[in-house]
């Protein structure tokens, strides 16, 4: 014989193991976790007063060009944006598909820069145009 319990029954059910799980997860939550630190005790791990990261992601299909002078400019400007919009910390991507942005004695450069050395170091130039506004 096969019980069928409707769409009400099956809603209340649910609603049942919802509150259950809703009462249980309190109740470990105002215990805490055993071995771990509660209260006052985390404010020697969280550190209030270092100063906030703000991180841009710079792929390797934002500045890169054939042309040496428009991949130099095209950095400038992203570190130039970047000051403005007051981020402090750059991820500054080198590396695609088994190919580099920057030289390598070992991996060929970039289809992105020509597939040819631009005649300069990017990842440098990078580096300096980056620091411009430390100095």
């Amino acid at each position: 014989m096969k019980t069928q319990i409707g769409r009400t029954g099956y809603l209340s059910f649910m609603f049942f193991v919802s509150a259950a799980t809703l009462v249980l997860m309190t109740a470990v939550a105002q215990e805490g976790t055993p071995g771990y630190p509660q209260g006052k005790e985390l404010d020697k791990y969280i550190f209030y007063n270092k100063p906030e990261v703000r991180a841009l992601w710079i792929s390797r299909f934002e500045w890169p060009s054939e042309d040496a002078e428009k991949c130099k400019q095209n950095i400038t400007q992203i570190f130039e944006d970047m000051e403005k919009m007051n981020f402090n910390t750059a991820v500054f991507q080198v590396r695609g598909e088994a190919d580099v942005l920057y030289p390598s004695a070992i991996e060929p450069w970039s289809p992105l820069i020509g597939s040819k050395d631009p005649g300069f170091d990017t990842v440098a130039f990078a580096i300096k145009e980056a620091c411009v506004p430390c100095y």
